[in-house]
């Protein structure tokens, strides 16, 4: 059944993937199973942005050398123009004729032709806090999306979490500054691991196989450190959803037998000795 309804889960692993991971709207279709052009209107009308750095990349990675459909090939226009070919003559004629045609009886043309120019979308500006529409949609679209997955055959649903961390993992996710960090402390203390690697449904910063041990490198405001943020009345959406997410992992990790070792942005900017001494110990404890 065609879903039209984006819940509220979707719009913020939609932002996540978009400008967290900087990933395209086609990449993103193949993870949220939502076609490019829904997924590239929900981004403009949401207002999520690229940055310069993700743009290049993007294109780098879609685009270039032998992912460019026109890889080692030459338009059929190409070094010609009006004045030495009839065909492009002969196109400009006859679209120079049409505009006129056009604008001498006072239509509009290019984008201003579409019948939505100039309109603003009923829902411009509306949240699901402000508008009862939006929110029951918001709230059907959930338990429809809900109830669709749990009635999935568990092998169905595995199949589905391979094939999104498959299709994630292709994408070349940019290191944050604690996470080179601890990169670096594991190259100097020789310890093989694997980076940003994919455990069933979860992604871990590292994994270190010999020990089956999962290294995790939370930021502080980003995973609401208890420290910094001991009230969890006071957490915004974003951290309510990833402290969330980060005990369901953690939950996992206990129930499939999995060491884990959480490190914070406070202690790794703050207190890299005591870093290295808790990484050690974990290692040795093992």
């Amino acid at each position: 059944m065609k879903r039209k309804f984006w819940s509220e889960e979707e719009k913020l692993k939609l932002k996540e993937l978009y400008e967290d991971d900087g990933l395209a709207p086609s990449e993103i279709s193949l993870i949220l199973n939502r076609t490019v052009s829904s997924i590239s209107i929900k981004i403009q009308r949401w207002g999520f942005k690229h940055s310069l750095e993700q743009t290049s990349l993007i294109k780098s990675r879609l685009l270039s050398g032998e992912n460019n459909p026109m890889y080692q090939k030459k338009a059929w226009s190409n070094g010609l123009t009006k004045d030495t070919n009839n065909s492009l003559k002969s196109a400009g004629k006859k679209i120079s004729k049409i505009q006129k045609q056009k604008i001498s009886n006072g239509e509009k043309i290019g984008y201003a032709e579409h019948p939505s120019f100039g309109q603003k979308a009923w829902n411009n500006g509306l949240t699901k806090e402000t508008d009862n529409r939006i929110k029951l949609a918001a709230i059907k679209n959930s338990i429809t999306t809900k109830n669709n997955w749990d009635n999935l055959p568990e092998e169905e649903k595995v199949k589905r979490r391979k094939k999104w961390a498959s299709q994630s993992l292709k994408v070349n996710k940019k290191n944050t500054s604690i996470e080179l960090k601890i990169k670096e402390l594991l190259s100097k203390l020789s310890i093989e691991f694997i980076q940003q690697y994919s455990i069933d449904r979860y992604f871990v910063d590292f994994y270190i196989p010999n020990k089956n041990l999962v290294i995790e490198c939370l930021g502080d405001y980003w995973h609401a450190n208890p420290i910094k943020y001991p009230n969890k009345d006071m957490f915004n959406e974003t951290q309510l959803n990833n402290t969330n997410r980060d005990t369901n992992k953690i939950n996992y990790f206990i129930e499939n037998k999995i060491n884990y070792l959480l490190l914070w942005e406070n202690d790794i900017n703050n207190n890299f000795d005591g870093i290295k001494n808790t990484v050690l110990g974990k290692l040795n404890e093992i």
